[in-house]
């Protein structure tokens, strides 16, 4: 068993309740849109409540741990969620995301992205987001060898957003 000093204990908690929030509330938020798997970017290898250490928790607050190594382990996956290179937040997770999205958009059609189509990617969140990509990717591997960015990126925008595409895009 190795012996955590008080500062590591106090850190290895803080930590941990810092950990758990942050994956805490990215679940929150896709669960609402009625989704399961967390973004891997953001939550690390939690991204399912089966890969959690407790049915209500991500992480468990236990300080006990039976070599160095596995603390040394554990706190370096805890420390990857601050600092320069931290995981990114779900707020600048989307707001990554939606630049994705308005680049694919802008690539793919050749053109720039038009307010209306601009103002509805600003109201989406990461989870809508994800469903957007998945819907590209099905519509990518349909088209399979007649695959054309643009005629797939307006299918899915389309599809997506279920209304009048020329409308939205101004074509």
């Amino acid at each position: 068993m190795y012996r955590l000093s008080k500062k590591q204990r106090e850190e290895l908690r803080r930590l941990t309740q810092k950990v758990n929030r942050r994956i805490l509330q990215a679940e929150k938020i896709y669960r609402k849109e009625g989704r399961r798997i967390l973004p891997e970017e953001v939550v690390g290898k939690y991204q399912t409540r089966e890969q959690w250490e407790l049915p209500s928790r991500p992480l468990s607050r236990s300080v006990q741990f039976r070599s160095r190594g596995e603390y040394l382990e554990r706190i370096r996956f805890l420390r990857s969620f601050e600092g320069k290179a931290a995981r990114p937040t779900m707020t600048e997770f989307t707001k990554y995301q939606r630049e994705k999205v308005k680049e694919a958009i802008k690539t793919s059609l050749g053109v720039d992205i038009p307010k209306k189509l601009e103002k509805k990617l600003a109201k989406m969140s990461a989870p809508q987001l994800s469903k957007f990509w998945e819907l590209y990717s099905e519509n990518a591997v349909r088209a399979g060898v007649q695959y054309s960015s643009e005629a797939v990126m307006s299918e899915t925008l389309a599809e997506f957003f279920s209304e009048d595409i020329d409308a939205l895009v101004g074509f």
